[in-house]
């Protein structure tokens, strides 16, 4: 049937959704990033259950953004999905965080022909990137980086979208080329996972419960909040 309960925890947002056969039955999502994961993600595990009126135990299959991320909402989508996944004998799926927020900007674009570029804050560390066509095909795979104005000029000489929670940081290198769109309201959710997970679905692409782990691309860095927290 591919009922797929979906995790998305690789950035601020906290965002769970469920979808049937390739089509959303129910989203719930912080876009603020005003509150932990931890606090967040289980509430609305429940919240969306009671919403579409299925039952955890009815999931066919859970799927988990795979990052690259951030380490703790990484960290605390994985033990989660995995939980779930082991408790009810479902199988896990893991949805690049990058492919699926680039599957999103095609089709907000229509499939506009370009390069889709999407970028997720790695704080002092830089950017996780990587360099998407129209179809989804990866150009530039996924990696860890610097960015400043050389590092896609390859690219910007033709169309290019640029997208993620990183826009804010380096939007000002992009502002002087005609041919870049920056689609700034783009963000990762549970809504961009659905045709991927799918995909993955349908193709029987599980990951192995004991082994599995994110894409964290670089090593965890405690980070003082402005409220004191690690």
């Amino acid at each position: 049937m591919g009922l797929i309960l979906m995790i998305e925890t690789a950035t601020p947002v906290c965002s769970v959704g469920l979808a049937k056969q390739g089509h959303l039955l129910g989203v719930k999502e912080d876009i603020r990033g005003n509150a932990s994961h931890n606090q967040l993600l289980h509430q609305y595990i429940q919240t969306i259950f009671e919403k579409t009126n299925f039952k955890l135990h009815d999931i066919d299959a859970i799927a988990v953004s795979g990052g690259p991320g951030s380490y703790t909402g990484l960290r605390i989508g994985c033990s989660t999905a995995k939980g779930i996944a082991f408790g009810c004998q479902k199988p896990l799926l893991s949805i690049d965080t990058l492919k699926a927020l680039a599957w999103r900007a095609i089709q907000q674009t229509e499939q506009q022909k370009g390069f889709y570029i999407p970028m997720i804050d790695a704080r002092g560390m830089g950017a996780y990137t990587a360099v998407f066509n129209e179809q989804l095909e990866e150009i530039e795979p996924i990696k860890l980086q610097k960015v400043n104005e050389q590092t896609f000029e390859k690219y910007t000489q033709q169309t290019t979208y640029f997208f993620g929670t990183a826009l804010v940081k380096y939007q000002s290198l992009f502002h002087e080329a005609k041919n870049i769109s920056l689609l700034s309201e783009l963000y990762c959710s549970a809504e961009n996972m659905i045709e991927l997970a799918q995909m993955a679905w349908n193709k029987q692409a599980f990951q192995d419960l004991a082994y599995f782990e994110p894409a964290y691309l670089s090593k965890y860095i405690p980070h003082i909040s402005n409220k004191g927290k690690i």
